[in-house]
């Protein structure tokens, strides 16, 4: 088990974003969201802030062809591909019907060499369900005696997918396959009795904020683990004194590095002006949104 503060630095707290919201928000004169409010409005925060990374790294790449782009560890460009490996998963992709359910129960690819010897007898694959952006597709794993899985040719219009396929002297063979992406699924053309694996962004989820026993199986996941099924929320009860407390078992930090803490504090405070009709709080998030 890795070290308990390692997950703690990782990760935006979602009760840290909150108690400063509350404190911002002035909660005995103004009022304040309720907790399902604010647990909706940190799941659109988490999606904004992590689409405009990719936007941030088209930004990085202009700064360094311009050659102002820093160096080492003060350049954008290294700053935002760090931020989006938090996102990197591979997957062995499953056909259809198989059990897309599989794809929540880990980040990691774990099948090894021996899935080479496992055929897929279909070409139609299902899209993992946190797909965001695909990387690539492979034919395959690099087995044991070190052979590389070719890479698909990945093709996106229905047309030329079809040309392609009609096509004597560009027709996919397992030495050059081609995947087609569509709505739901992804045709793998030629099928070739091996399993297709997957690199790919995935979309934002959660973090544990507490070790905890996950499944039947007695699975434990640590502090900062990834839940791949859940959302950032917070979940906070009373005591005798009135005094509020976290509860830790049932609430889901941000998956988002540590660092953004500010950009989440900023947004959410926008989010909530606008619902509460709180000018003061709305104008405070914009400021803080300008000055960065």
């Amino acid at each position: 088990m890795r070290p308990f503060c390692f997950y703690i630095c990782c990760m935006v707290d979602i009760t840290q974003v909150y108690e400063i919201l509350r404190d911002l928000s002035n909660k005995d004169q103004r009022g304040f969201v309720t907790q399902n409010e604010f647990n909706n409005f940190a799941s659109a925060a988490q999606t904004k802030i992590s689409n405009e990374i990719f936007s941030e790294v088209l930004q990085a790449g202009k700064l360094r062809r311009q050659q102002v782009d820093g160096k080492g560890a003060m350049s954008l460009m290294r700053q935002k591909q760090e931020d989006l490996s938090y996102y990197f998963a591979e997957y062995d992709l499953l056909e259809v019907g198989e059990g897309n359910d599989d794809y929540l129960l880990t980040q990691e690819n774990e099948d090894g060499a021996e899935i080479q010897v496992n055929a897929a007898t279909q070409d139609r694959y299902e899209k993992p369900r946190d797909l965001k952006y695909v990387i690539g597709i492979f034919l395959g794993e690099t087995d044991a005696a070190g052979a590389t899985a070719p890479p698909c040719e990945i093709i996106r219009d229905a047309q030329k997918y079809r040309r392609v396929l009609n096509s004597k002297l560009s027709h996919p063979t397992l030495s050059f396959p081609v995947a087609y992406i569509q709505d739901r699924e992804i045709r793998i053309s030629p099928a070739g009795g091996l399993r297709p694996v997957m690199t790919y962004y995935r979309q934002p989820r959660a973090r544990y904020a507490a070790q905890q026993v996950v499944d039947a199986a007695g699975t434990v996941a640590a502090v900062g683990d990834l839940d791949v099924a859940g959302v950032p929320s917070i979940q906070v009860f009373e005591n005798n004194l009135g005094v509020q407390i976290t509860d830790t078992l049932n609430t889901r930090n941000f998956d988002l590095p540590e660092h953004y803490l500010s950009e989440v504090v900023v947004e959410m405070a926008h989010m909530i002006g606008m619902n509460v009709r709180d000018t003061a709080l709305m104008q405070y998030g914009l400021k803080l949104a300008t000055e960065q």
